[in-house]
């Protein structure tokens, strides 16, 4: 009778709940897929931006480096302010690491000294593995005697990305002294192209910020 029912009541509720439970637990993969996927999507579209602020440091300026949301996300990590994302191409040069601002750092600081040496007037600067081109952005603004900056990326995409960050950035006269040209390591033929970029020449300076590292 209903004392008997009302004695069953929670154990079918735990029941329901049980088989409702598996239930989720069997989509549980394919809904967090897509959640990702939703999430990933709508990072893309949307910047994700990191500001240096170099006045500290001896130049007037705060450069804007747009980085890509979908690969990258926030990280405490002390060398790189944005991790790649597990599950997502792995384009590392498509966020801003540290060793960049910090050479970035020491160009500002040592400008003076440096403006009537290396990068004097009429010289040439590569730069390896830019990323975001930050080094070469800072090179551009400090050295207006460099005749030639060439930064070189590996990675296509990385460098598009870059070029947008390049324009965001600096004006006409310094971005026309700022090549981007995809360079892999190993490549004869990328290294015969960036040399023709310098009209052949070799380069007066060649710059690199975390270019070398131990994988795990």
């Amino acid at each position: 009778g209903i004392p008997a029912l009302a004695e069953a009541l929670p154990v079918l509720i735990l029941g329901a709940a049980l088989v409702g439970g598996a239930w989720l637990l069997r989509d549980l993969p394919a809904t967090l897929t897509e959640l990702r996927n939703l999430i990933g999507g709508w990072a893309s579209a949307h910047d994700v931006t990191r500001q240096v602020d170099c006045a500290p440091w001896g130049l007037d300026k705060v450069y804007v480096i747009a980085q890509d949301g979908a690969t990258t996300t926030p990280s405490d990590d002390p060398l790189c302010s944005w991790a790649a994302v597990s599950g997502r191409r792995y384009e590392y040069g498509l966020c801003l690491w540290n060793g960049a601002v910090a050479l970035s750092r020491l160009l500002v600081e040592q400008q003076d000294t440096l403006r009537g040496e290396r990068f004097a007037e009429g010289r040439t600067v590569l730069e390896l593995g830019c990323g975001q081109a930050l080094v070469s952005m800072v090179v551009a603004d400090l050295f207006s005697g460099v005749r030639r900056i060439v930064a070189t990326d590996g990675s296509r995409d990385v460098l598009l990305a870059a070029e947008a960050n390049v324009a965001r950035n600096l004006d006409k006269a310094s971005a026309d002294r700022l090549r981007l040209v995809p360079l892999a390591w190993g490549w004869f033929a990328d290294g015969e192209h960036v040399r023709a970029v310098n009209d052949g020449e070799a380069f007066d300076v060649i710059l690199g910020a975390d270019i070398t590292y131990m994988e795990d």
